[in-house]
């Protein structure tokens, strides 16, 4: 049995913004900005910017195989945006389950997108799209629902207030660690669904369940670590 779930930061993508706008003369803060400023004035409310004005900031797989997990990240601190898709490119090789949250309406066009503009080639990028957890958990059809929401609904720790908006005030104060933290936190939910979706189907039963949560304790401090313990049912 093996999968693996990832997740992306995402920060508004202020070099294409500069250029297409004409805002050579700006911060990076005032040009993003005028694309929040110009995005409310589409929406008439909303200054949450579409996939293809974002650029990847950080990125966090979390791998399962055979029992055995880890986890990768790197952020934009460390590293270029090709690097950070390098490693999930590499995962389209490896014989893996590959799911994340909203990839079907928006990660997946997201990386994809990057990819291209960033001249990199990947020729099974379209034949091995990550299932969607969304879609998977929505049961009714409904996929308005969030991350953040359904794993609280599970008593899974969430996203504990961290949201795009977050980011973006991570990145004006060059808190890297916050970008990346978010990019692990959604990871961690969606690897700790995973399982339940997993258990669920039969694919693993509850041993293997119980020692792939226990395999997080060194990604995760203690606190949330035993909330996890309790949240399936399992002793300290």
């Amino acid at each position: 049995m093996r999968f693996s779930t990832f997740s992306v930061s995402v920060l508004p993508d202020i070099e294409t913004a500069r250029h297409n706008h004409n805002l050579d003369g700006l911060s990076d803060k005032d040009v993003g900005n005028v694309l929040f400023h110009q995005r409310k004035q589409r929406t008439g409310d909303s200054e949450v910017l579409p996939w293809h004005q974002l650029r990847i900031a950080a990125i966090t797989c979390i791998d399962y195989n055979q029992g055995e997990v880890s986890l990768t990240t790197q952020s934009l601190e460390t590293s270029n945006e090709k690097a950070l898709l390098e490693i999930l490119h590499q995962r389209l090789n490896l014989d893996t389950h590959l799911m994340n949250w909203g990839a079907d309406s928006f990660t997946w066009p997201m990386i994809t997108y990057r990819a291209m503009k960033l001249g990199l080639v990947w020729p099974d990028a379209f034949d091995l799209t990550p299932e969607d957890l969304q879609l998977s958990y929505a049961m009714t059809g409904d996929t308005d629902q969030s991350l953040d929401d359904l794993a609280r609904q599970f008593l899974l720790p969430g996203l504990r207030g961290q949201t795009r908006d977050s980011l973006w005030n991570a990145f004006m104060k060059n808190h890297w660690a916050d970008i990346a933290r978010f990019s692990i936190d959604h990871a961690v939910n969606s690897y700790l669904l995973a399982l339940r979706l997993h258990h669920f189907n039969g694919t693993l039963n509850t041993d293997e369940k119980h020692s792939a949560v226990r395999s997080l304790a060194d990604h995760i401090d203690e606190v949330t670590l035993h909330s996890l313990f309790r949240a399936f049912g399992m002793k300290d």
